[in-house]
């Protein structure tokens, strides 16, 4: 019994070390509104979209353009239908982008959805992806990929044009990739001495040989 319950102290003390030493840390959705489930363009700066309750992806709403021409979807046109939002972002992170288009009715003949991102402060934002006269078939397509910050603030934007019919985007997301967080060697020395201490003195001296060698294993895992 005795040597039962020195092994599953063992094991226990191990366990425990590799939730501390490696903890994942997850990230929060960095957009606004993303499902525009406000009911209006909270978190976003638009001009030439609207919140439409007809056509989601999900929820109640989606954000849609009806601007039709190329001065839609072209940069610092003053005609240019452009929503975007600016989020806190880390030099040197990846990012997921995910989003959902719905490219309407007509879509091959003329539309587009143009998705830029980078620094706001920067000469111009970088193509993340341009969608020309894909037709979704009046359904919504899913769109995942990474963007990378170069900045401690980034831009997200999207223009879109449809001329004989409405563009829809939806539940647009930006989620930073799961960091596991290890300590330095010297303060996983310092923990890692503390908890042997503290398990040493319950299991007294009289630990059985497995019980060591557990430990000793656990101890190259967690220190290496």
């Amino acid at each position: 019994m005795k040597r039962v319950t020195i092994r599953f102290m063992a094991k226990s003390f191990c366990g425990l070390l590799l939730l501390v030493f490696f903890i994942p840390v997850a990230h929060a959705d960095l957009i606004v509104n993303g499902g525009f489930e406000t009911g209006d363009f909270t978190g976003w700066t638009q001009s030439g979209w609207l919140i439409d309750t007809t056509n989601p992806n999900s929820g109640v709403y989606d954000a849609a353009t009806g601007c039709g021409g190329a001065s839609c979807t072209t940069v610092g046109d003053p005609n240019s239908a452009y929503l975007y939002q600016d989020v806190a972002t880390t030099i040197g992170t990846k990012y997921t982008l995910t989003f959902f288009y719905n490219s309407g009715q007509l879509a091959a003949t003329a539309s587009e959805l143009l998705v830029l991102w980078g620094d706001p402060n920067a000469p111009g934002l970088s193509t993340v992806v341009d969608f020309v006269n894909v037709n979704t078939s009046g359904a919504y397509a899913e769109y995942t990929g990474t963007v990378t910050a170069t900045s401690a603030m980034s831009e997200l934007e999207f223009l879109g044009r449809q001329d004989l019919d409405f563009y829809s985007l939806d539940n647009v997301s930006l989620v930073g990739g799961t960091v596991t967080s290890v300590p330095e060697p010297a303060s996983k020395l310092l923990l890692f001495m503390g908890l042997m201490i503290s398990l040493i003195s319950l299991l007294g001296t009289r630990a059985s040989n497995r019980g060591r060698l557990a430990l000793a294993i656990c101890s190259r895992v967690i220190l290496r």
